[in-house]
């Protein structure tokens, strides 16, 4: 995750407008949401004046893993938008046991998710499959369907 990637944070008490370096962060009101840049919401959070908006908790991210777990015939659940940039803030913050258990369980979500996205790279995705996808995922899926394309392409370019 890049730090310049836009994530969702709650001010913890009032932040008064700050300029650096051409940017400018506030004024924020104690208990509003806002959006900045993923190095200016950490410092914000390791100064205690802000929290990172919808962490994913091991309930969550369980949640997740089984709706992506029950879909019928290689279906993609519908997952949050920012659900790669909330698990990656999420990942970065967590330690331990919680942690090692918070991973185990994203990995079998996410291998489950490549293996639905790789097949549908070999077909053409509806719109209702393509809609289920987060922005990485459709990034994925494009670059995969091009690859695909240009392989079966060199084969059969003989076909009458």
């Amino acid at each position: 995750m890049e730090e310049y990637t836009p994530v969702k944070v709650v001010a913890a008490s009032e932040i008064p407008e700050v300029k650096l370096c051409g940017l400018t962060v506030g004024p924020v009101d104690e208990g509003r949401e806002f959006e900045t840049s993923l190095w200016v919401a950490e410092e914000l959070v390791k100064a205690g004046l802000a929290r990172f908006k919808d962490e994913l908790d091991i309930q969550a991210l369980t949640r997740i893993h089984w709706g992506e777990m029950v879909q019928r015939g290689g279906a993609l659940s519908k997952v949050p938008e920012d659900l790669y940039v909330r698990a990656n803030l999420t990942f970065r913050r967590m330690r331990g046991e919680a942690r090692e258990r918070a991973l185990r369980l994203f990995r079998k979500f996410l291998d489950c998710r490549l293996r639905k996205i790789a097949r549908l790279s070999v077909s053409d995705a509806s719109e209702a499959q393509l809609k289920n996808m987060t922005p990485e995922e459709r990034n994925l899926y494009a670059r995969l369907r091009e690859e695909v394309e240009k392989w079966r392409g060199e084969f059969l370019r003989f076909e009458v």
